[in-house]
């Protein structure tokens, strides 16, 4: 089993750097009697040996984990994934930015178009006022987009923020 840190972008999915990587926690250790491990490391286990549990560092300097990734598919956002060893496998804890995102204004026509630098794991959020008992709901379909248009021009006022999601 090969496990690999990697960062998206909003336009690829890039490993993070060797020289600052994540620590794993492996439950067990492999048949060379190595157990956790930083970054991109491999494991041995014997065929159809009981599965073998990875815990992702929730977060690492300005990353944060976001999901596990398998052949292009999610496999799910909790920090523990447990993995079988009847196959190989190639197993990608993604990591998102936790830095803060800025967003941007500009109109157009009959449009307002907000902009940020998003990517996997930002989602914009709006609501129509600031007291407490106005809550942040979700604008659909923007998670991972880095751009979202407000047409028809929307009436009366309404606050817009980026969220992360982890």
């Amino acid at each position: 089993m090969e496990i690999l840190a990697a960062q998206e972008d909003g336009a690829s999915i890039f490993p993070v750097d060797d020289g600052m990587a994540p620590y794993f926690i492996v439950s067990r250790p492999d048949q060379n009697d190595r157990q956790d491990g930083r970054g991109r490391f491999l494991r041995i286990y014997p065929y159809n040996a009981p599965a073998v549990q990875v815990t992702a560092q929730d977060t690492y300097g300005s990353l944060g984990f976001y999901k596990w990734i398998e052949n292009g598919q999610s496999l799910g956002a909790n920090h523990t994934l447990s993995i079988s060893t009847t196959i190989d496998h190639r197993i990608i804890a993604q990591y998102v930015s936790l830095l803060p995102v800025r967003i941007t204004a500009s109109r157009a026509g009959g449009q307002i178009i907000l902009s940020w630098e998003g990517g996997v794991g930002a989602k914009l959020q709006k609501r129509s006022c600031l007291a407490d008992n106005c809550s942040w709901q979700d604008v659909q379909g923007t998670d991972g987009l880095s751009s979202f248009a407000v047409t028809p021009l929307l009436t009366g006022q309404f606050f817009f923020r980026l969220v992360r999601v982890r």
